[in-house]
């Protein structure tokens, strides 16, 4: 298995020409839908919280939810959004289909069931192969930005890190302490250039500070 996602990683950088931008989102809005949902009894991780917003995302921007195939981009009408695991013995990267369809509740659902299945060997072909873009989450490690890898023939891949206090200015320019998610994009730049992957970001953080409450899509 190791040798295999091996192959894929060297494949992926090889036939690609990935590029990747960095930047930070306040994440006390993110943290208080989260806590409402605790409260309420729904059983939602920020990861769930992150990919609706995605999602929404998307809709702006939906060259960044598109595969390759040789020469030939195709963009998906809808977002089928693959999820990185972590197993004992390597790494795989289930999808959610038609996440953008779902409610931040049924997509921590189906990414439960992933989590569960992919640990028991139980995933099928058609999870491991049809996805429109990856998230991969490093937010339980120390971890500010980091660079991920393209899951090829996906064109974008989003990396969360850890969400820790720093310090902020605010609306008012004034500096305080506030919850801090970092998110790390990467694009292949043969089909995306940097000035959308950095408006994408920009909107997404965007999102993500002005969430809404659990329940919506």
């Amino acid at each position: 298995m190791r040798g295999t996602i091996a192959e894929r990683m060297r494949r992926s950088l090889h036939e690609t020409a990935q590029l990747s931008f960095h930047a930070e989102s306040e994440a006390t809005r993110l943290i208080e839908v989260r806590r409402h949902a605790k409260a309420a009894g729904k059983s939602i991780g920020v990861e769930d919280i992150i990919i609706s917003v995605l999602c929404i995302t998307l809709k702006s921007f939906p060259r960044f939810n598109a595969t390759i195939d040789g020469n030939v981009a195709r963009i998906s009408t809808s977002a089928h959004v693959s999820v990185a695991i972590g197993l004992p013995n390597g790494l795989v990267a289930p999808t959610i289909f038609d996440a953008d369809t779902l409610t931040i509740e049924d997509i921590a659902a189906r990414r439960s069931d992933l989590i569960a299945r992919a640990r028991n060997g139980q995933l099928n072909v058609r999870e491991m192969s049809g996805g429109t873009i990856t998230i991969s989450n490093l937010g339980a490690t120390a971890v500010r930005f980091f660079t991920p890898i393209l899951n090829t023939p996906q064109v974008a891949i989003l990396g969360i890190a850890q969400i820790a206090s720093r310090p902020w200015i605010d609306s008012l320019d004034q500096v305080c302490v506030r919850p801090v998610l970092g998110l790390s994009l990467t694009v292949d730049h043969r089909f995306i250039d940097g000035e959308p992957a950095g408006a994408f970001l920009s909107k997404l953080v965007h999102e993500l500070e002005n969430v809404q409450v659990v329940g919506t899509s």
